[in-house]
């Protein structure tokens, strides 16, 4: 698994033949709340699916892509008491390693 320091305009490498479980950690947007809800979202060419969620992270699993294609994942997390939403995306470069 592999945590992600999340900054705008974030892009990590990914193979299209591996299958990676990266952490998305909402601890400085949430607070004193907990996460409530996720909602994960990939562009056309690429799966990514939720694998767990904490209180304050969320794990997906990212696979597929095209070689030389970059893909969106977005996350989306919900917060408990106040319902704030939070959304982060990450751009997955695609090449064979």
């Amino acid at each position: 698994m592999s945590d992600i320091v999340w900054r705008e305009g974030i892009m990590l490498p990914h193979d299209p033949s591996a299958s990676e479980i990266y952490r998305m950690d909402f601890t400085d947007w949430l607070e004193e709340e907990t996460i409530s809800a996720n909602l994960i979202t990939a562009e056309t060419g690429i799966t990514a699916a939720l694998v767990t969620q904490g209180a304050a992270y969320i794990d997906f699993r990212v696979s597929g892509g095209t070689a030389g294609n970059i893909y969106r994942v977005t996350i989306r997390a919900t917060s408990n008491a106040l319902s704030r939403v939070q959304e982060r995306s990450v751009l997955f470069n695609c090449f064979n390693r």
